[in-house]
């Protein structure tokens, strides 16, 4: 599709996983237009064109124009986005910018956690790969998945509106898809293990892997939806009709569990699903459909109905591939309690009954003339040549091609405009997508839409009208596995099962590990394959295989006895040679014995020595040790003998003034006191005036007695006392003995803070 570069797309999905179509169609464009106003920041965008370019640059989707301006102006009108008015540029509110951040960051820690957990789950079983080879499973993974997508977001929406869809469909299987994504690339690691971690990843999905898988697939069909018309917009509304579902014969199958085909396997969810949501679709099927459906069984069947099966015989059927599903069923049956298999059959006879419980409507077909008869020959011949032409295909008979466009046929005609999907009356479900093929190249014009739709492209079409639980998720994306089963491979199964049937009745003497040879030999089911019914010529097949077998076991034997004896003889010149060598061994072990217990008394005479001399060596280190910490003590202590003499004379100095002070207030107070009169009189010869010589007097006391009240609060509060008491002991004590004592504690702190070496 030129409006779509699906590609680059791709690679963002994950960013725009919130325009699920969970939401309106309205709601969808406007989470596009955030999401691109989001990446593309640093551009100018003022209008509905800018917004379009943008979109298409960054995402690679062509939207229409029309689309876009609406979208802005409700965007505007909820205050998610802003127009800057001086330069008319569209910008994100800072609410709406954190919140899509958020989104972006959940989703790259989910996509993290995703690829995390699968790879865990793929080392469990290929412990031998490294980081590269995962980063390569990755990438391919990455590749299926978007082309798996790309197929199912096509398909789905050209059933909305073909018009839209310009390229041709892509009907290859999903395991052709696979091989196509595994051969374009340069690998390194099997494609039998890409296709097994691709299924783990899908099959062993949990909730996260579940619903970030079913995202990234609806966010494609959301992303094609974008270029389509009002036709898309009403059906995403929710806005269709009552409509008439016809099922396939393999939908039927998958509906009772006797299927093998992933695409099969969804019959039960959508029928589920369209209970669960009231959704308007009628499920019907056809009597041919049904006719079909006892064909079918009654050939898969016809091999359990003719002989009574062994427990031995169910587990080999179990232990090897391409029997099918019914045969499975019963084998597992079998295994546990034998049961007779038309027991086993039974309940299969009425299937119209079964079908009628489930809700399904047996439909009853108009009247064909004996034109539209021989137009369904001419289309039927028309079809076998188409089917003959494809490489990928089962073998179908003649009424399996007649029922096929019969079908087809009356789905068609129910449909008498073919243009719309909502103005559709009738839909045909079915996984046989050659028919699909046929249906577009055949009959369906460039303007008409597809009739035939694929189980897993319905599930996407109905996925916007159903809750999207954990169980929805994981049966959907189902879809996208790979089924072990591959239609163009050669098929053995019918030879298998025949085969199966003759060991049964007729080999039951034979060992299970041949059996199981017989059922996995190739080149013996090939020569099984083209006896077809003749059986005396496949009973004599398998004896000339057991036959050639025992004779391949008789030659074994012949070797292997030849074998035993060239081997007993070989062990018996062994077995001299080891005696001889044991003797030897003994004479040089006794002289080797001998050497040891020499080497062992020089060994303890060297270890004295050794020993010896690492004592010296400890002593002598031990007096260099001593004499450093000798020097090293007595430097302190000469350095701090100077410090401490300089501090005694300090503080010698620094109690001279206390000294004086005390003595003016202890001596000079008390005479002043005592020669009060005199000290008056003297001054009272100066003529001072009136109270002159008081008032002098009294200025003296003041003095006095400030001086002995500022000493007495000095010494209280001021005065360093332990200066004043060092330097008392200076001056008046014999200084010799005072720094000797100072200088013992030192060094005894010393000593305790620097211990003495110890040898």
């Amino acid at each position: 599709m030129k409006e779509l570069e699906f590609k680059k797309l791709f690679s963002k999905l994950s960013h725009i996983k919130a325009l699920s179509i969970d939401s309106k169609f309205e709601e969808i464009v406007q989470n596009l237009v955030l999401f691109v106003l989001f990446n593309s920041q640093e551009k100018s965008l003022k209008n509905d064109n800018d917004i379009k370019n943008s979109i298409n640059d960054y995402y690679g989707i062509n939207i229409k124009t029309s689309l876009i301006q609406p979208a802005i102006d409700k965007l505007l009108f909820l205050n998610k986005i802003v127009r800057d008015t001086s330069n008319r540029n569209l910008y994100l509110t800072e609410v709406s910018k954190m919140e899509i951040g958020n989104k972006n960051s959940e989703n790259s820690n989910i996509e993290q956690t995703v690829k995390e957990n699968w790879f865990k789950e793929v080392l469990n079983k290929y412990n031998f790969l490294e980081k590269r080879d995962f980063d390569e499973l990755w990438k391919l993974l990455n590749i299926y998945l978007s082309s798996i997508f790309e197929k199912n977001g096509v398909q789905t929406l050209n059933f909305l509106n073909p018009s839209i869809v310009k390229d041709d469909l892509d009907y290859r299987s999903n395991i052709l898809i696979l091989e196509s994504s595994y051969n374009n690339q340069h690998n390194k690691i099997s494609f039998e293990l890409f296709k097994d971690s691709v299924n783990m990843f899908i099959q062993n999905a949990d909730e996260i892997r579940a619903k970030y898988t079913s995202q990234l697939a609806d966010a494609t069909f959301t992303s094609f939806a974008l270029l389509s018309d009002d036709e898309t917009k009403g059906f995403l509304n929710g806005k269709f009709s009552e409509m008439r579902l016809f099922l396939d014969t393999n939908f039927i199958f998958g509906i009772l569990d006797l299927h093998k085909n992933n695409e099969d396997s969804s019959a039960k969810e959508i029928i589920e699903e369209l209970k669960k949501n009231d959704l308007p679709f009628k499920l019907m099927y056809h009597p041919e459909t049904l006719n079909e459906f006892k064909r079918t069984f009654d050939s898969k069947s016809i091999f359990l109905k003719e002989t009574k099966w062994t427990k031995e015989i169910s587990k080999i059927a179990l232990e090897i591939n391409q029997l099918s599903p019914i045969e499975e069923l019963y084998h597992k049956q079998n295994i546990n309690d034998e049961i007779d298999p038309s027991l086993f059959l039974e309940k299969y006879d009425q299937v119209d009954k079964i079908l009628s419980s489930l809700g399904l409507i047996e439909y009853n077909p108009k009247f064909q003339s004996n034109d539209e008869k021989y137009e369904i020959e001419i289309d039927v011949d028309e079809f076998q040549k188409f089917y003959d032409d494809n490489k990928n295909r089962k073998i179908k008979s003649f009424q399996s091609f007649k029922h096929d466009i019969t079908v087809l046929r009356e789905v068609r005609f129910l449909n008498p405009k073919k243009t719309k999907f909502l103005d559709s009356k009738a839909f045909f479900l079915s996984s046989d997508y050659i028919l699909g093929k046929f249906e577009k190249y055949y009959y369906k014009r460039d303007w008409e839409i597809n009739y035939l739709v694929n189980p897993s492209v319905f599930l996407q079409l109905i996925r916007p009208f159903i809750e999207n639980d954990y169980n929805s998720n994981k049966k959907f994306i189902d879809t996208f596995s790979i089924s072990d089963f591959r239609s163009f491979d050669i098929d053995y199964s019918a030879t298998k099962s025949k085969t199966l049937q003759i060991l049964n009745d007729s080999y039951f003497d034979a060992s299970y590990e041949l059996k199981v040879q017989i059922l996995r030999d190739q080149v013996l089911l090939a020569k099984l394959e083209r006896a077809e019914n003749d059986h005396n010529e496949k009973i004599k097949l398998i004896d000339t295989y057991i036959s050639a077998e025992n004779s391949k076991l008789v030659e074994e034997n012949i070797q292997i006895k030849k074998k035993l004896q060239e081997s007993q003889q070989q062990q018996d010149q062994i077995f001299d040679k080891k005696l001889r060598a044991e003797a030897y061994i003994r004479e040089i072990k006794i002289e080797s014995e001998l050497k040891d217990i020499d080497k062992s008394n020089l060994e303890l005479d060297l270890e004295f020595i050794k020993n010896d001399l690492e004592f010296e060596k400890k002593k002598r280190l031990h007096r260099e040790n001593l004499d450093n910490w000798e020097e090293s003590k007595n430097n302190y202590l000469d350095l701090q003998k100077t410090n401490e003499i300089k501090n005694f004379k300090s503080s010698s100095k620094y109690c001279i003034r206390p000294i004086v002070t005390l003595f003016c207030t202890i001596v000079i107070l008390p005479l002043y006191l005592k020669f009060f009169d005199k000290i008056k009189d003297f001054f009272s010869e100066y003529k001072l005036g009136p109270y002159g010589d008081l008032i002098a007097t009294l200025i003296i006391f003041i003095l006095l007695s400030g001086t002995a009240l500022y000493e007495i609060i000095g010494r209280t509060y001021f005065t360093d006392k332990e200066k004043v008491k060092n330097g008392l002991y200076w001056i008046f004590s014999k200084r010799k003995k005072l720094i000797e004592k100072k200088i013992s504690e030192i060094e005894k702190q010393y000593i305790i803070n620097h211990p003495k070496p110890e040898l």
